[in-house]
């Protein structure tokens, strides 16, 4: 049980900060044409949200499932999270991307592969890290204080590091059950129904990520209307 309970509290912190990546994004490549009111060609960017497709293509999929490449897509996830402190904003937008692109290739191979123990603490630890982003942006005055707060961002990032590393350590000691998910993932991954199994997923990810992740909206559909107003949204919520 112990066991169980720390696999899941590493996958939520690692959650938290896939999700802080996600929700970062999509404002960094709007405001560039709010700035310029023309489009900059770096609206492109937001086409990294699609990166799993590229494991439908062999070669990446065993690029991916290498325990060193995936160790470092770990890694790069993490360290991401130092765009805040980047010097300008293009860089920022830069690492953002390539920190997003990294985390979803991680949870798409890590979803496949492993045991059924195993998925279920890293799809549990990423829902949980989505309620943590929320309690954070709820205490935090809407905001995700690891975006507002240079202290609070380092922090995460050692953090983060560490859980990554540890997370690495065990994919190392299961390296011979991780080659033969590796045959397994190559047999599944070519399966027809991948691509309604991908749209349903991204269906959810898509109303999680624009509808869920404003936490004011769900308080406001828990009242009745006028004369009981409910609670007040957050500010600038």
């Amino acid at each position: 049980m112990v066991f169980l309970w720390k696999e899941i509290l590493m996958e939520t912190f690692l959650g938290y900060i896939s999700w802080s990546l996600y929700h970062a994004l999509p404002p960094m490549v709007y405001y560039f044409p709010l700035q310029t009111l023309q489009l900059t060609g770096l609206e492109a960017f937001a086409l990294v949200f699609l990166s799993p497709i590229l494991l439908t293509v062999g070669p990446f999929w065993r690029l991916a499932n290498n325990k060193y490449i995936l160790s470092l897509l770990r890694l790069i996830t993490v360290g991401s999270i130092a765009s805040y402190q980047a010097p300008n904003a293009s860089l920022r937008l830069l690492i953002l991307a390539v920190g997003v692109t990294s985390s979803l290739v991680v949870q798409t191979v890590t979803w496949w592969s492993g045991n059924s123990l195993q998925r279920y603490c890293r799809i549990w630890g990423f829902i949980l890290g989505k309620f943590l982003l929320l309690v954070f942006r709820i205490w935090y005055t809407s905001l995700n204080p690891v975006w507002n707060d240079k202290m609070f961002n380092t922090t995460i990032m050692i953090l983060g590091f560490i859980a990554a590393l540890e997370r690495i350590y065990i994919d190392v000691h299961e390296e011979k059950e991780s080659h033969k998910n590796i045959n397994t993932g190559k047999e599944m991954i070519h399966r027809p129904n991948w691509f309604l199994s991908g749209t349903a997923f991204g269906s959810l990810m898509f109303l999680t990520f624009w509808i869920f992740g404003e936490v004011s909206l769900v308080s406001r559909w828990a009242v009745s209307g006028h004369p009981q107003p409910g609670p007040d949204p957050n500010p600038h919520g």
